[in-house]
């Protein structure tokens, strides 16, 4: 079964990864080599990097993101997602109390923005062992629904505090925006439990 998961990964998170990066890779090279699109590439950043230059290492950190974002970056999100796949099992064997324990230890890392490392991202463990802990204790997120009005005042006043505080305030720790981003998650599932509640009746 564990081999069968695997494939499955293999094929619907590695492959495609690996496809859409290798994509653009020859495309960047001619849009540089090319003398009219090749001015807006000023070396600096991840794009405009020659490809021409690359190396096995720079190749393969291109296509996976091994030290920080693939070339493709959105897809950061497929490489750390392939790579949740064997913590899963894992987190399986713990107790409820560990789980527990691993789950507030990564959202205080995430929370504070003390993770150290760029490759897995934090968000990935965290919401990923967050989503888990959810669904092995059968966690019902019913109870946003009922509480929706605070939710959305509380992303609101979250929103205007962003708008209105000094910026250096923010710089030193996300915590608030991280705050902000819970909350919005939070009100996305109040209004999604809504709507359902609205299709249904």
């Amino acid at each position: 079964e564990g081999t069968v998961k695997l494939g499955s990964r293999v094929r619907g998170v590695l492959v495609p990864l690996l496809a859409w990066n290798a994509l653009l890779l020859p495309v960047l090279l001619a849009l540089q080599a090319w003398p009219p699109s090749n001015a807006y590439f000023s070396g600096l950043g991840t794009w405009s990097r020659p490809v021409a230059d690359y190396g096995p290492w720079q190749v393969l950190d291109a296509l996976l993101g091994l030290s920080g974002y693939p070339i493709v970056y959105p897809l950061w999100f497929l490489r750390d997602l392939f790579l949740m796949c064997p913590i899963a099992p894992l987190y399986l064997l713990l107790s409820r109390p560990a789980q527990a324990v691993v789950v507030g230890g990564l959202g205080l890392l995430w929370f504070s923005g003390a993770w150290p490392f760029q490759v897995p991202t934090i968000e990935a463990l965290f919401f990923f062992s967050a989503g888990a802990l959810a669904a092995l204790w059968r966690l019902d997120p019913a109870p946003l629904d009922r509480h929706a009005w605070t939710v959305f005042a509380l992303l609101v006043g979250l929103v205007t505090a962003h708008l209105v505080l000094p910026a250096q305030w923010m710089a030193p720790a996300p915590a608030l925006l991280h705050l902000t981003q819970l909350a919005a998650l939070a009100a996305l599932t109040a209004a999604a439990l809504a709507l359902a509640l609205v299709f249904v009746a």
